[in-house]
């Protein structure tokens, strides 16, 4: 502001820099929060709000949305004590301050988190230097003199508390551990409108599978909109591991040394942490102290401070049917080259909720999947054909089910007859291959079952798989559970209407890859293997070869059908 524009409305000097700083600070969360704020620390000492590496990764992903979005919805998954509360505070706090008429509202899930966080916005406000006067000052609410208000309050048994406002921020603290959190979150989060200006955010550590929290959590890792169908606004997942922490390590002990047996069942041991996270010494060894002698397990310990959204949600009451560290190894190869034959599937949608999924397997590699919501039929016709043609598919496995499958492969056969002999329609209920030919054998109860056994059977080869790194994809899998069904103890998934009633989404990503298990991959002929003129011939799909789970041959689909 110049010399002119002071004497217009007539601020001294001083008032000048004071306006300057305000607006400087409008668009930095980090320079106010350093200069103005104060927390108390965990060695209950006043000291300034300096953003440490968790509070800026969200701080990164926030802005970004805000600047793509003119809004913010993201939902957090975090371990504990890592300042992400802190950094919503400060960040509601400051546009409290610095704008006019914003309303903040922070719900937590207990009273004593919420007596907390608002002790925490007090101090802020004692130790202000450039506070605005609170009209309105009390246990639960600040009133500001510039029209802004800040509430904080707790989540109910009713999901009653935060309905009938219209706040413009609002906080949702440990959203997993709330008291009928499906109407509280459908009376305080619906109640932001969707306007410019305007953040929801959800946070929470992990508390089991199947909640409010996880649901969203799901859907928010696929990209989907809040709500079934396509109608709101995808919340954009933010997932801090708990090594993000700097102050979460220790001195190492003489003759400390990392444990190379498993820490359990279906677990990794201490190397394969190490080397998976890149993880020093000193973190390794405040783990385990934390793990067996504060928490008393590692399964608590992997729930209270993950490394990666799938040990968050990792359930010790669910039999889960890919090992999840058989997942995170296949992750960290990434220096496996593709053999063998090239299978697309294909696990179509509509224009609903549900996402239209594809991936692509050579041998031991998952090399991609690509996914979109609200592909029209049409659309879906020429997108399947470009990327069969593209990518060279020597056979492309689509779902069936649903009547979607059947009109996706009726447009390709019709607009693209050249491709027509390497689609394959796949029913997943119907009859799986091996109980067609054995009719009276335990084994996969249907094509659905029968695809995931040869997934989990790849994943465990001795050789080594490799998929893309990648956390949707864990977190699909790591939705998949099997139960032992009919009289002769058949291995039957649990169905997409199942699934979807507990995540409210389907598995479209890990039913994709499956479908690449449709047949072993020894049967389909590639370009280079081809004999005749058509590019595939059909296979036996009804002759066993081995015994059920053995191997006969070379086939990264698992040995025991064809």
């Amino acid at each position: 502001m110049n010399a002119a524009q002071r004497e217009a409305v007539r601020l001294t000097p001083e008032e000048a820099r004071v306006v300057e700083r305000l607006r400087d600070y409008r668009g930095n969360l980090k320079s106010y929060a350093g200069q103005c704020l104060r927390i108390v620390s965990k060695d209950s000492t006043l000291v300034p709000l300096v953003l440490n590496p968790p509070q800026m990764l969200v701080h990164a992903k926030v802005e970004a949305q805000r600047q793509e979005k003119g809004m913010v919805r993201v939902i957090v998954l975090k371990g504990r004590k890592q300042g992400v509360s802190t950094y919503i505070g400060a960040r509601f706090y400051a546009q409290t301050r610095l704008w006019r008429y914003r309303n903040a509202k922070v719900m937590a899930h207990v009273q004593d988190s919420t007596d907390a966080l608002f002790a925490m916005v007090r101090t802020f406000y004692d130790n202000d230097p450039l506070r605005l006067r609170a009209d309105t000052s009390n246990a639960k609410r600040f009133a500001f003199s510039n029209g802004s208000s800040y509430t904080v309050a707790t989540a109910g048994g009713s999901g009653e508390a935060g309905r009938g406002d219209t706040p413009t921020l609002a906080h949702l603290s440990e959203v997993a551990f709330y008291k009928n959190a499906e109407k509280n979150f459908a009376g305080f989060a619906n109640s932001v409108p969707l306007a410019p200006g305007t953040e929801v955010f959800v946070e929470s550590t992990a508390n089991g599978i199947g909640n409010e929290f996880h649901r969203r959590w799901m859907r928010a890792e696929a990209g989907l909109s809040d709500g079934e169908g396509s109608v709101g606004v995808a919340y954009a997942p933010i997932f801090i591991p708990w090594f993000l922490s700097q102050e979460y390590r220790m001195p190492v002990e003489p003759g400390f040394s990392l444990r190379g047996e498993a820490e359990g069942d279906g677990l990794p041991s201490e190397r394969e942490i190490a080397e998976m996270f890149g993880l020093d010494m000193p973190q390794m060894a405040w783990r385990r102290f934390m793990a067996h002698e504060q928490l008393g397990s590692v399964e608590v310990f992997m729930r209270e401070y993950p490394c990666s959204p799938s040990e968050a949600f990792r359930s010790t009451g669910t039999d889960l049917f890919i090992a999840p560290l058989l997942v995170m190894r296949a992750r960290s190869h990434q220096d496996i080259l593709p053999q063998g034959p090239r299978i697309l599937g294909v696990d179509p949608a509509g224009q609903g909720g549900d996402r239209f999924c594809m991936a692509l397997r050579q041998g031991n590699v998952l090399l991609w999947y690509r996914s979109r919501v609200g592909v029209d039929p049409g659309e879906a016709i020429h997108w399947v054909a470009a990327v069969a043609g593209d990518e060279k598919a020597d056979r492309v496995c689509i779902d069936n089910g649903g009547g979607w499958g059947a009109s996706l492969l009726s447009g390709i056969r019709t607009h693209y007859p050249q491709l027509a002999d390497r689609c394959y329609p796949v029913d997943f209920g119907g009859r799986s291959q091996f109980k067609a030919a054995r009719p009276h054998m335990p084994g996969p109860k249907n094509r659905r079952a029968e695809m995931y056994m040869r997934l989990r059977d790849w994943f465990g080869m001795d050789e080594g798989v490799s998929i893309p790194d990648d956390d949707e994809l864990q977190s699909d899998l790591g939705a998949i559970t099997a139960v032992m069904g009919g009289q002769s103890t058949d291995t039957v998934i649990a169905s997409k209407a199942e699934i979807r009633r507990v995540l409210r989404r389907s598995c479209d990503v890990s039913d994709a890859v499956a479908l690449t298990f449709a047949f072993p991959d020894r049967v389909v002929e590639t370009a280079e293997t081809q004999t005749s003129s058509a590019w595939i011939t059909p296979p036996d799909a009804f002759r066993p070869v081995g015994d059920y789970g053995g191997s006969a041959g070379w086939d990264s689909g698992g040995g025991w059908m064809v």
